[in-house]
């Protein structure tokens, strides 16, 4: 179902699936069972050594799992994807899905010998990469417009997901909460629009390796529009790279950093 002594095999056929108009690897479904799916690909002109995973945000299309997000990037920064898709929407709060993935990623790094992790995300996504962080050991998280939580009790002003949201029964991680604990360096990006501030300013992201930046002409759709102007690529490769420090000369101005801890600046 996941892999075989080393090899990574997919019981069904493999697909290929583009971002944008360029072409990506082939992607291998490498496990699904309700509510969740996960895709793999190999690059193999990136860092063997590296692990990225990336979590998928809401989708468009209700009968169907999101599709993989940030195929090129992760490709680009990794020798190794894992692509996460909930067709719940849950937020991971459908039963085990956590469980479910965080032995689905453990594995993989046992039958491939990585030794660096990463994680990605936008929205639903987002809020996953985070939330997934602070249960195992990550090197890095680049998370995009996360929602602080996806429960009316927590962000009563939000309005929008309301299909998804109001059919969320359990409640395992109703909030993000960032662990002082935890090691991972997480570069978190908010847009400057009203909805966008009312979960960036309930996030705590006030501890040692947490830089949390709102970036003030953009809106949920940051990535897609980071992309688009060319930014996303270069600013993922250097936050994810050796050069901790020059992702922030890619942050488009005018910003605001809303938290981080001197030297992480």
């Amino acid at each position: 179902m996941l892999v075989d002594r080393g090899n990574v095999i997919a019981e069904k056929s493999a697909c290929r699936i583009g971002q944008g108009s360029r072409q990506s690897a082939a992607l291998q479904i490498v496990y699904e069972e309700w509510p969740l799916r996960v895709w793999y690909s190999s690059a193999g002109s990136a860092d063997s050594r590296a692990l990225a995973v990336s979590f998928s945000s809401i989708g468009h299309v209700h009968e169907e799992y999101p599709p993989p997000e940030f195929v090129g990037t992760c490709q680009a920064v990794a020798g190794h994807v894992l692509y996460v898709s909930d067709i719940s929407r849950s937020w991971l709060n459908a039963h085990d899905l956590h469980g479910r993935v965080q032995a689905i990623i453990e594995r993989f790094q046992q039958e491939l010998r990585t030794d660096r992790l990463f994680f990605i995300g936008t929205s639903m996504g987002a809020f996953s990469a985070v939330v997934m962080s602070q249960l195992m050991t990550v090197d890095k998280v680049l998370s995009f417009s996360p929602q602080y939580s996806p429960m009316y009790r927590h962000v009563p002003e939000e309005r929008r997901w309301r299909r998804y949201r109001k059919l969320l029964r359990n409640h395992k991680f109703p909030t993000i909460c960032i662990n002082s604990s935890r090691a991972a360096d997480l570069l978190v990006l908010h847009g400057g629009t009203d909805d966008e501030l009312v979960h960036a300013k309930r996030l705590d992201a006030r501890r040692a390796g947490v830089v949390h930046i709102e970036l003030q002409l953009y809106n949920h759709n940051l990535a897609a529009q980071l992309k688009a102007e060319g930014i996303l690529l270069p600013l993922a490769t250097a936050f994810f790279g050796a050069d901790n420090q020059k992702y922030l000369e890619l942050v488009p101005r005018p910003y605001s950093i809303l938290s981080a801890s001197p030297n992480d600046l």
